[in-house]
């Protein structure tokens, strides 16, 4: 009988030994600097966040050729594209800077493109940033595009 108390008192003892060491933000303390409980405790300094500057791409340029120009395989770049009639955009992740486009058609995916004049714009991929000066027509098949004018 004795065995079965002696079990919950050793248990009792050393936990109320251990709660006196212990302090309000879960760190033990042998010595007698231990702050109080019920002491005010000090606000977390706050961290700055620091954000990366960002990333610079490989350029690229791509010609207008008879009035098209076809952004292919230039992917993970800052492709450049003079005035041309008709762009074609299958590459994806890239930097796209347009001049006076009249067709833009995009098939590639998360691609941030800005063109300076866009009459419309034809998407099937996804995930794409269009800004334009101008108020295109917008025919979007894709998913998550975003067309943003300078008209609204």
């Amino acid at each position: 009988m004795n065995r079965l108390l002696l079990l919950p008192a050793l248990v009792l003892t050393a936990s109320a030994a251990l709660a006196g060491c212990a302090s309000t933000d879960g760190s033990l303390h042998s010595d007698s600097t231990a702050k109080s409980s019920s002491a005010p405790t000090s606000k977390p300094e706050s961290k700055a966040v620091t954000t990366a500057p960002p990333v610079q791409l490989e350029k690229a340029t791509v010609p207008c050729t008879d009035g098209v120009a076809h952004v292919k395989d230039l992917n993970n770049k800052e492709v450049t594209v003079a005035d041309c009639d008709t762009v074609d955009v299958s590459t994806s992740s890239a930097r796209i800077i347009l001049g006076k486009t009249s067709h833009l058609r995009v098939s590639g995916t998360v691609n941030g493109i800005t063109a300076a004049d866009l009459s419309d714009v034809t998407i099937t991929g996804d995930g794409n940033q269009i800004t334009s000066s101008s108020k295109p027509k917008v025919h979007d098949t894709g998913k998550k595009n975003t067309v943003h004018d300078g008209k609204r």
